[in-house]
């Protein structure tokens, strides 16, 4: 059925989003002599959000945002696919 769709000229849209989390996992850590090492904890570095949309015609969209996704910024997101 969707070939068929397809074959008439229906445009199908496909919506993935991804969240994209950054850590530094260098490791800093330091001891006296004959002691075991005390490690400092990793770093929490950026976060970001990826929204990306492709359709059976070739067109495509995206947005990349810092954070994540809520019910909003998708919305704002599939306004902009549909204007």
């Amino acid at each position: 059925m969707h070939l068929q769709q397809l074959a008439e000229g229906v445009e199908c849209i496909n919506i993935d989003e991804s969240g994209i989390n950054s850590t530094s996992y260098v490791h800093k850590s330091w001891s006296s002599v004959g002691t075991h090492h005390v490690e400092v904890a990793a770093r929490r570095l950026n976060s970001y959000n990826v929204v990306a949309a492709i359709s059976s015609k070739g067109r495509s969209w995206f947005v990349v945002g810092n954070g994540s996704n809520n019910s909003l910024t998708f919305l704002f997101f599939l306004l902009r696919v549909c204007a």
